[in-house]
Parts: structure tokens; C-alpha cells; sequence
């Protein structure tokens, strides 16, 4: 009986494992632009932007917790990004901050 019991928690076990290996392989040998549109193209239109206000640090476990299978596509992803916010910066126009009216200080 309790071979019986204790294949049966084997198998359970693997059988809640399978799915997450297979979800990893549908992610492996995927360009990074093939990640961004499998995994995020549903919501945002553009990676431009995306993910520049968590830093490159914090970037990787936020995919891994929220939108990615595996590690390896967040770190991927996270760099895709990252280079693509890293180019539009050095792309931009630098702003300068228009000077406000104010009063003066007379003497």
C-alpha cells in the first residue's frame, strides 16, 4: 500500500514539473525580438521605453517573476531592452530647462 501511495507522489511530482520544462523550451533559441513579441507584443506595441524605470538590475527578476518561463529569456529580454533604451538616449536631443520668469532682486 504505501508503494502504492508513494509512486503516486512521484508521478504527481513530475507530472507538475512537465509543463514548466516544456513552457522553457518554447522560449529557448528565440531571438530577443521573438520574446518581446511572443511575450509582451499583447500589451505594448513598442519595447522602446519599456522597463527603463526598473534598471538593468532589477529588470531580469521582474521578467522572470511576471512575463518570462525561465531565467535565461528574462536576461535575454532585459538586455534587448536595456539596448534599446540605451540607444534612444543617445539618439535624443538633450532638453535644456527654459529659465522661469522671476522676480529679481534689486539692490
Amino acid at each position: 500500500m504505501m508503494l502504492g501511495v508513494r509512486l503516486f507522489l512521484v508521478g504527481l511530482v513530475l507530472a507538475a514539473a512537465t509543463p514548466a520544462v516544456a513552457q522553457d523550451n518554447l522560449e529557448k533559441g528565440k531571438s530577443p525580438q521573438q520574446l518581446f513579441n511572443t511575450n509582451c507584443a499583447i500589451c505594448h506595441r513598442s519595447p522602446q521605453g519599456l522597463g527603463a524605470a526598473l534598471g538593468s538590475r532589477t529588470l531580469p527578476g521582474f521578467l522572470t517573476q511576471h512575463y518570462t518561463t525561465s531565467k535565461t529569456a528574462a536576461d535575454t529580454l532585459a538586455r534587448y531592452l536595456a539596448s534599446l533604451n540605451q540607444r534612444d538616449r543617445a539618439t535624443r536631443p538633450q532638453r535644456t530647462r527654459a529659465k522661469r520668469p522671476g522676480k529679481r532682486k534689486t539692490d
